[in-house]
């Protein structure tokens, strides 16, 4: 708003703006002590009490270090030994124009016995320093807050719900979050992601995330010491056995028993276990894996088809 226009809504105001003391002269002197009434405009930040000191401390040419801040139902009091200052029309919650009455006593041990009002001022003039009447603008202008980590990393093929790491908070409470991702958690690489949050008032923020995918190993190593026992005389099971201790898993079991290990797969990766109805077996990729118990119990690589049924892919949890 151009300074014009905001002069021009603070007059228009003024028209209709029941003061503390006569509007017909910008200054008067009661009991020795001069009374402001010019109307001055402000801008104050929503749900800021710092913002209003400001405001106060200029409306008086005053340092309010020292003073307390209180709320005395709809009175808003700056208070110290000697001095009380009152600001009556104003709510810091509620955005936009608000016609505003500013007051400033003196012996506040007296004035804090009861707000000051207009009917009560003047009668209590001998304690009045000055008066300010003013238009105040409470606008917010506060940008949400995100919260979220600068970078996570993760292993091929483990996908992270992003959107449960993310946050984003604002002095209204209402905030609409937009998370870009584009991230191929099937391929080793670095990704950014790109968030944004705006309140009701159109303030934005902005924030990236880095993901990391690294190249995963631990189920390249399951396959690589699987094949590795090829041309050893082992029946299936201890097969699959003696590939996982690559990983640090020690296990063994009955061909079914190896489901536990994981949870069943339609995309199973180089690393997987194969269950058969009573066989089991390592993939080992593009339709191979590695069989144990075959061809006079020895260790072969052939392909996932064999006679048993094929119950299912198993990708071993880390």
């Amino acid at each position: 708003m151009k300074n014009g226009s905001k002069l021009g809504f603070a007059a228009a105001l003024a028209l209709s703006f029941t003061s503390f003391v006569p509007a017909m002269a910008a200054e008067q002197n009661v009991n020795n002590t001069t009374v402001h009434s010019p109307m001055s405009y402000y801008q104050a930040a929503y749900k800021d009490e710092n913002s209003l000191t400001e405001i106060v401390e200029k409306a008086f040419n005053k340092d309010l270090e020292g003073f307390t801040f209180r709320k005395k139902g709809s009175t808003l009091q700056y208070v110290s030994e000697d001095t009380i200052i009152e600001i009556k029309g104003l709510d810091l919650e509620k955005e936009g124009y608000q016609a505003v009455k500013m007051a400033m006593k003196g012996e506040s041990d007296k004035a804090a016995s009861g707000t000051l009002t207009a009917s009560n001022l003047l009668s209590s003039a001998k304690d009045i320093i000055s008066v300010r009447n003013a238009v105040i603008e409470v606008r917010d202008e506060q940008a949400p807050v995100i919260e979220a980590q600068d970078t996570v990393t993760t292993y091929e093929n483990s996908p992270v719900d992003l959107e449960s790491l993310i946050s984003a908070s604002d002095n209204t409470g209402k905030v609409d979050l937009a998370i870009d991702q584009a991230v191929d958690f099937s391929k080793a690489g670095e990704y950014t992601v790109s968030i944004s949050a705006k309140d009701q008032a159109g303030n934005t923020s902005e924030k990236t995330m880095n993901v990391i995918v690294e190249k995963d190993d631990f189920y390249d190593r399951i396959a690589q010491a699987a094949i590795a026992q090829v041309g050893t005389y082992q029946d299936c099971t201890m097969l699959v056995t003696n590939a996982l201790k690559a990983v640090g898993i020690d296990f063994h079991g009955w061909p079914a028993e190896y489901a536990q290990l994981g949870s069943f797969t339609n995309d199973p990766v180089p690393g997987d276990i194969i269950i058969y109805s009573g066989h089991v077996a390592l993939y080992i990729g593009n339709g191979q894996a590695v069989h144990g118990g075959w061809l006079g119990n020895q260790t072969v690589i052939s392909t996932v088809e064999c006679s048993n049924a094929l119950v299912g892919y198993v990708h071993v949890a880390r």
